[in-house]
């Protein structure tokens, strides 16, 4: 049997072109679309898979992929992941969606970690993502805290506001984080999702110290 090709040269070419429409999501209540009908419903579903599909294609693209080095997905993964952009409840992800494929297509993710990776993707909410991606963005920078000397902890920047007991073991259950940091699999999920400008301090609103400056400050709280 012949190895399935990997559609995602032409998927990649055809977001070469895509303007993605600004089309609210959730502009119209679920009540006034139930009076106008089902072609009303028809037309509002069907907008909403073409703005992810959109969506979907220009985050894919954005990851400089070229059709001869985004060999590394089959068309029934690729078809998978549409699937589930178009079948998630929060369009927020739909980037989310496409540069992970396009993560995947281009052997940037590791064949053990694709599939954890694609259903961690589709079963966790934009805000278990988002602050997983805080939990990095910790782990790899000194975060100033609001008060004192020294830097953030992982599992208070983890913790964030309106933190409950299923957003916390729900991340951990998919092996994203151990309680205390970002786990190996987890750091594969941020590296995949988010843009490397959403990896920074400033992109979550915080402050870094700098590297020069960090220790010697480090060094005189620990000698006092």
């Amino acid at each position: 049997m012949a190895e399935e090709q990997s559609p995602f040269g032409e998927l990649v070419k055809a977001a070469a072109g895509i303007a993605v429409q600004a089309i609210a999501p959730g502009a119209a209540s679920a009540l006034s679309l139930l009076k106008k009908g089902p072609d009303a419903l028809a037309k509002y579903l069907a907008d909403s898979n073409q703005r992810r599909y959109d969506e979907f294609c220009r985050a894919a693209y954005e990851g400089e992929v070229l059709p001869e080095n985004a060999e590394a997905m089959t068309a029934s993964e690729l078809i998978s992941m549409l699937r589930a952009c178009t079948a998630d409840i929060e369009d927020q992800k739909a980037p989310l969606y496409g540069r992970l494929a396009s993560a995947i297509a281009t052997g940037k993710v590791s064949s053990e970690f694709r599939y954890p990776l694609m259903s961690s993707v589709t079963t966790l909410t934009f805000a278990q993502l988002d602050r997983l991606r805080r939990v990095w963005v910790a782990s790899n920078y000194a975060l100033i805290p609001s008060q004192g000397s020294g830097s953030k902890r992982v599992p208070d920047v983890f913790a964030g506001k309106h933190l409950d007991d299923w957003d916390l073991q729900t991340p951990m259950s998919h092996a994203m984080f151990n309680g205390k940091t970002i786990t190996l699999l987890g750091k594969q999920l941020v590296t995949a999702c988010f843009a490397e400008s959403e990896r920074t301090p400033e992109a979550i609103g915080e402050r870094a110290w700098l590297s020069d400056l960090f220790l010697p400050i480090v060094l005189m709280c620990i000698q006092n």
